[in-house]
C-alpha cells in the first residue's frame, strides 16, 4: 500500500528547514541540494514543492503574513476606534511573533543575508501595514478621536520601529525586554488619544 503524504505538512517542514539553512549558510550561499539533504528528500521531490530557493523565501513571507491583512481589515471596520484598532493589530503581530519565534529569527537572519529583491518583497509587505496605520490615524483625526497635533507619518514610523524592535528583542534576547517595548507602544498610542466626555 502506498504511503500517504500530507503535502501541506511536508511543505511546512521543508520551509522550516530551509529557513534554518538560510540562517546558517546565508541566503546567497545556500542551495536546494543542501535543503533537500537536510530534509531527507531528493532534489526531484523538493522540486515538487518549490521551484527554487526564491520560491521558498517568498512562500515564507506569504505564510508569515497569511490571513493577517484580512484580519486587520476586519479590525479596522470593528468600530472600536483607531487607537484600539492599531493596538489590537500591533498586539496580534507581537503575539504571532511570540508563537513563531524560531521562524521569525531564521527569517530575520535570512533577510540580512538576502539579495535586494527579497528585501524589497519584505518592504512591500510592511508598506501595506504602514498604509493601514496611516489610514486609521487620519480617520481618527477627522473623527476627533486622535489628537490633531499627531504627525501621522512620524507616528507610523515609530510604530514600525517599535514592532521591529519587539521582534528583534524577542528572537535574540527573550521575551522580558520585548514586554517593555509593548508597554512603550501602548503608551505612545494612548498619548495620541483624545479623551471623550
Amino acid at each position: 500500500m502506498p504511503k500517504i503524504v500530507d503535502h501541506d505538512k511536508r511543505k511546512d517542514e521543508i520551509l522550516e528547514i530551509a529557513l534554518e539553512v538560510f540562517a546558517t549558510d546565508g541566503y546567497d550561499d545556500s542551495n536546494l541540494s543542501a535543503i533537500a539533504k537536510r530534509c531527507g528528500l531528493s532534489r526531484a521531490t523538493l522540486y515538487q514543492y518549490f521551484r527554487n530557493k526564491e520560491d521558498i523565501y517568498y512562500f515564507a513571507l506569504k505564510q508569515s503574513t497569511e490571513g493577517m491583512f484580512q484580519k486587520y481589515l476586519r479590525i479596522e471596520w470593528s468600530g472600536k476606534g483607531p487607537i484600539e484598532d492599531i493596538l489590537e493589530i500591533c498586539d496580534d503581530i507581537m503575539a504571532t511573533a511570540e508563537r513563531n519565534r524560531s521562524k521569525i529569527k531564521n527569517l530575520v537572519i535570512s533577510i540580512g543575508k538576502s539579495d535586494q529583491e527579497l528585501e524589497e518583497a519584505v518592504y512591500r509587505r510592511t508598506a501595506k501595514l504602514q498604509h493601514l496605520f496611516r489610514r486609521l490615524l487620519r480617520n481618527g483625526i477627522r473623527e476627533g478621536r486622535v489628537s490633531s497635533d499627531c504627525d501621522v507619518d512620524a507616528v507610523v514610523r515609530q510604530i514600525v520601529v517599535l514592532i521591529e524592535s519587539f521582534c528583534f528583542q524577542l528572537t535574540f534576547f527573550g521575551g522580558n525586554s520585548a514586554g517593555v517595548i509593548r508597554d512603550v507602544l501602548h503608551s505612545l498610542m494612548r498619548s495620541l488619544e483624545v479623551r471623550q466626555g
